[in-house]
């Protein structure tokens, strides 16, 4: 009765309600000993009543189902035919819709054996059918072999399917039927493991759709076998490992619609096809959930012969117990039992089924001797510290001191000196030790240089094959190996550390997921072009590749990457750690080597009265302000309580002092004196030699190791790399600001390095503060000299390339970094795709000598103006130098649609939006994503440019949607700002960059006598006002953050995505 809409959802309730009290009074209904006629029936009868309770409750009890499914098998057991069958069955019909209907529900919740004998059931009763029902019958042999092949009974499987081939050589059956006989087989095959049997069969079902199908079948069967074909298409491409095509098939299919609107569809009554592969289909997370009880027991087949397991079984189950067997090696790994991770991972070695299961299986094996080597390094009385150490690559020149061809005597020789050890401050303290004579090089160095063996082999395969997770997880340890293996200079893999293998490393994880991405992005476009769900899926498609693979080689990285950035823009990458505890800064230049620095944030919270400020403390902190801001920007003083206006100004106050603060302490806590690594002006190279010889002439002076009778000739003694001298003349003017404690950081960073290149020194023999004092000498007589020599240059840019984690910081309002023209995006990938289109759009060739910088018209624009009518102040603010703008297409003081932003961001070289949030609540974001052309882009509204983390996945966001786009450049803001400051630093942005007219000065306070006469009158005053030094979108920004009153709450939120930007 539920099944028929006659009847209401009360009554249905109802009887199931008596149904189940009946259950409970068994054996006490008097009416039951007169009701003679039904007394055959009334063994099926309860089981098919305790049936439709069990299966009714919201949580099905495995256990007694498969007690009352037993019965239906023994009753099936016991009758051999069909009229013997209906002498105790009352209405096998209605049974059978019964059945269907729980073998769906089953599936649904995922008790996937109980399912299994369900279908079995429903075999046995479509064969005993008289006449036999042969669609119906091979409808559920497929699904019973669909299901035990996902299962990995791959054995009975196979009995299964030959059986229905069998029967369909004999009998007539409707050519639907086939296809989704052969769909099956086909995805058979690819369990097992023969994927070019699979391919044979899809190839089969193929001819058979085009043949015959598609002429009798109606249009949602048609979807729902094309879908299913797209399935097991997305499948195999994906064990092939081109998952790019898996992608377009699984976008091709459209299996969520027609399953939703066919969940709970019965079968049995024969009147219209019903596809039996269409439930099945392979979306995992519908039979990913089993229950505890049923996977404790294997279904058998009570009619079919016991199946005796074949090798290709086993092959199966061996790959998903060695899966099993990895992870359970993960599981020790945490735990730090490494001895147990190398017997299971030992256990576990077989030829691997798919790339992840040898991507898996490597990392692990690499993440194990990668232990090993930093448990047996703490035993070293020198190199302990390197893991809590800062670490530069490169420290120093290639071509001085301790080369690969050392000989085991200069090994020893350097060696067998006096060593410091750590302190609580992360740095070596003032005792001297003997380290004893070694006479080969240290286990953990050979650790190491295996752990770089073992990575650098999948490193190929990951990029190809793994996902985003791989990827990080794999630039992670190939990153920290191969730093502390560069900070040892005796290593026989010294030749492979060299920081522009280490950059690639770096950037094939972000650079790889952005591609994917926009691989996603374009399979969608041709899909929506080329795609009709009726059709077969197109196996030799041939898919849009929207960018280059990244190279594979060194050489062309750099060219192809590295080297077209304009010679005026910095790059800087920020990485942060697995275990977010170290950031890496990579700093590079066109035609310049990477400079890598490996900062441990906590170098300086290891004495114990400090607090530990953390990546953790630090991002906690910063929520808790964002948090509190969004707050108060939207929680308005109410005019009548007394005080209440004042109260608020002094909250907001606090919060900008206390963000303020904040960003100190990131920059003095976790870079502190490396915060010169994002300095420009270094001078000229002759100004730098000056400044080495004064350097080294203090450390002859002081160092220890340099007065000894011994000491060794000038030329044997070690360089520092220029760009660990850079960090020194990067942190300012010491006539300027303060900087005793940054330089006293550079000082033991520089013993370090001297100290892991084998010259040792014990720390309470050097006079630090003398040192200090001297350089602070050599640091003035630098700068003054650099004024002198300072010729006019193109304006500096810095680019940031974030890490997912990263994105969330003001990083353009730190104190190293304020007042710089910066501009941040996701990947280098992201970075050299908006160089390679200014240069396309203004064909020119890449030249980075003349700084080339994406100029745009500033006519031919579109703006939104308070769209949703409440923001009257901003609209009086810029209603009116917006209408001056000439050629401008205007939206004010009403809700655009999706096709009038999209038009604007399509057809338009400028979109400026002033309103509530990004206007994401007007386009969706996958129409910004799937744009052949984005203008650049100013969102002037709260969290425009806030990113939503998304733990092992990347980070998304509406800055996002614009990049994937090809927008040149997007200003958003990080958090929600109140819309007087974020007014004020919209105009100042605005005028500085060129767009808006900037104000005149007052005429009374013109130096200008009265009655005299001015220049610059009329047009020529006009136009030099708007071609005012031609500034970039990055410098308006950087130079309007201070038009804020609240300059780091309001001023610091603001953000630029993209590249410069400037107007013609």
């Amino acid at each position: 009765m539920q099944l028929q809409s006659d009847y209401s959802l009360e009554l249905c309730q109802e009887l199931t309600e008596q149904l189940s009290q009946v259950s409970t009074t068994e054996g006490q209904d008097p009416c039951l000993r007169h009701d003679t006629d039904l007394k055959q029936y009334e063994k099926h009868l309860r089981a098919r009543r305790d049936m439709y309770i069990g299966s009714s409750c919201i949580e099905a009890d495995p256990e007694r189902l498969n007690n009352l499914l037993a019965i239906s098998h023994n009753i099936l057991q016991e009758k051999h035919d069909w009229k013997a069958l209906q002498t105790c069955i009352d209405d096998v019909a209605d049974w059978l819709i019964q059945l269907n209907a729980l073998e769906q529900s089953l599936e649904l919740q995922g008790l996937n054996y109980e399912r299994i004998s369900t279908i079995q059931l429903l075999v046995r009763l479509y064969e005993m059918a008289d006449p036999v029902r042969a669609t119906e019958f091979i409808t559920k042999l497929t699904a019973l072999g669909v299901q035990y092949a996902r299962l990995g009974y791959s054995g009975n499987a196979g009995l299964v399917f030959r059986r229905a081939y069998r029967y369909m050589s004999t009998t007539a059956v409707p050519a639907p039927y086939i296809t989704d006989l052969h769909l099956a087989y086909a995805e058979y095959f690819l369990g097992i493991g023969n994927y070019e049997k699979s391919e044979n069969y899809l190839n089969i079902a193929q001819d058979q759709f085009l043949h015959d199908d598609h002429k009798t079948l109606g249009k949602h069967q048609t979807i729902q076998v094309t879908s299913n074909a797209a399935s097991v298409y997305a499948q195999l491409s994906a064990a092939k490992g081109d998952f790019s095509r898996a992608l377009f098939f699984t976008d091709a299919g459209e299996f969520d619609g027609w399953i939703q609107s066919k969940a709970f569809k019965h079968s049995g009554s024969g009147n219209e096809y019903q596809n039996p592969y269409w439930s099945t289909a392979p979306i995992k997370s519908r039979t990913m959930f089993k229950s505890k009880a049923a996977m404790n027991k294997r279904a058998k087949d009570p009619w079919a012969p016991a199946a005796e397991p074949r090798s290709t079984e086993l092959a199966a189950l061996q790959c998903t117990r060695a899966r099993l067997i990895r992870h359970q090696a993960s599981i020790a790994l945490l735990e730090g039992d490494f001895d147990r991770v190398e017997f299971l991972l030992q256990k576990a070695m077989q030829p691997f089924a798919t790339a992840l299961d040898h991507i898996m299986h490597t990392s692990l094996t690499a993440k194990v001797t990668l232990g090993r080597a930093l448990a047996s390094m703490t035993s070293d009385l020198v190199f302990c510290v390197i893991p809590e150490s800062t670490i530069c690559c490169p420290a120093i020149r290639a071509n001085t001191h301790c080369q690969d061809n050392s000989s085991v005597e200069e090994i020893e020789e350097l060696l067998d000196q006096s060593v410091p050890t750590r302190s609580r401050t992360g740095r070596l303290n003032n005792k001297s030790t003997k380290v004893l004579r070694m006479t080969a090089i240290p286990g953990f160095v050979e650790l190491l240089s295996q752990c770089q063996d073992d990575l650098s082999k999948i490193r190929s395969l990951v990029v190809s094959a793994g996902s985003t997770v791989d990827l990080h997880t794999f630039v992670d340890m190939s990153m920290r190996t191969a730093m502390m293996l560069s900070a040892f200079p005796l290593s026989g893999a010294q030749n492979v550390q060299s920081p522009l293998l280490a950059m690639y490393v770096i950037e094939i994880g972000r650079t790889s997921a952005t591609n994917k991405q926009h691989q996603a992005l374009c399979i969608e476009r041709q899909l929506s072009l080329t795609r009709n769900p009726e059709n077969w899926p197109a196996n030799d498609v041939v898919l849009t590749q929207p960018h280059e693979t990244i190279p594979s080689d060194l050489a062309s990285f750099q060219s192809q990457y590295l080297d077209i950035i304009p010679s005026s823009w910095t790059v800087f990458s920020l990485t942060l750690s697995e275990s977010q505890d170290e950031i890496r800064i990579t700093k590079f230049r066109p035609h310049h080597g990477p400079f890598i620095l490996n900062l441990p944030l906590g170098r300086r919270s290891q004495d114990g009265d400090e607090e530990p400020f953390g990546f953790e403390q630090g991002k906690t902190e910063l929520r808790d302000i964002v948090t509190l801001a969004n707050f108060s920007t939207h929680d308005a003083p109410d005019p009548s309580r007394k005080g209440a206006r004042t109260a608020w100004w002094e909250a907001r106050a606090a919060l900008d002092a206390r963000l303020k603060d904040l960003l100190v302490n990131i920059e003095s806590i976790w870079f502190g004196g490396f915060r010169g690594v994002f300095g420009h002006n270094v001078g000229s190279l002759d100004l730098l030699s000056r400044f080495q010889q004064s350097l080294n002439n203090i450390l002859d002076k002081h160092l220890p190791s340099r007065q000894k009778p011994t000491k060794a000739k000038e030329s044997d003694q070690i360089a520092l790399d220029l760009h660990v001298l850079e960090l020194f003349v990067t942190l300012g003017n010491p006539n300027e600001r303060e900087i005793d404690e940054e330089l006293l950081d550079l000082l033991y960073f520089v013993i370090d390095i001297l100290q892991f290149h084998g010259e040792r020194n014990a720390y309470d023999e050097v006079d630090f503060d003398a040192m200090t004092i001297e350089l602070l000498d050599a640091l003035r007589q630098y700068h003054e000299t650099a004024k002198t020599q300072e010729s006019a240059s193109s304006s500096q840019h810095t680019i940031l390339i974030l890490d997912k984690a990263l994105h969330c910081f003001p990083w353009e309002s730190l104190p190293c970094l304020k007042g710089q023209a910066v501009s941040r995006l996701p990947s280098l990938g992201s970075l050299r795709d908006r160089i390679l289109q200014q240069t396309k759009q203004q064909q020119v060739k890449v030249d980075t000598s003349t700084d080339p910088m994406l100029t745009i018209s500033r006519s031919g624009g579109a703006y939104i103006l308070n769209p949703g009518g409440d923001l009257i102040a901003t609209q009086s603010r810029f209603e009116e130098p917006l209408e001056k703008l000439a050629n401008w297409n205007a939206i004010t003081n009403r809700e655009p649609s999706e096709a009038d932003i999209k038009m604007a961001l399509e057809s338009r070289d400028i979109f400026l939006y002033f309103g509530h949030g990004s206007g994401s609540q007007y386009i969706r974001s996958r129409t910004i994503q799937k744009l052949e052309k984005c203008a650049v882009a100013l969102l002037m509204g709260c969290s425009s440019g806030a990113l939503t983390e998304a733990g092992e996945f990347e980070s998304y966001g509406t800055p996002i949607n614009y990049m994937q786009a090809g927008c040149p450049a997007v200003l958003a803001t990080l958090w929600d700002v109140t819309d007087k400051d974020i007014d004020r630093f919209s105009q100042t942005v605005l005028e500085k960059w060129g767009l808006f007219e900037q104000p005149q000065p007052d005429v009374s306070s013109s130096p200008v006598k009265k009655g005299g006469r001015s220049r610059d009158k009329g047009k020529g005053r006009k136009a030099r006002n708007m071609d005012v030094d031609r500034r970039s979108l990055d410098q308006a920004v950087a130079e309007g953050r201070d038009s804020c009153i609240m300059k780091y709450l309001n001023g610091a939120a603001p953000i630029i995505y993209g590249v410069p930007v400037r107007l013609s």
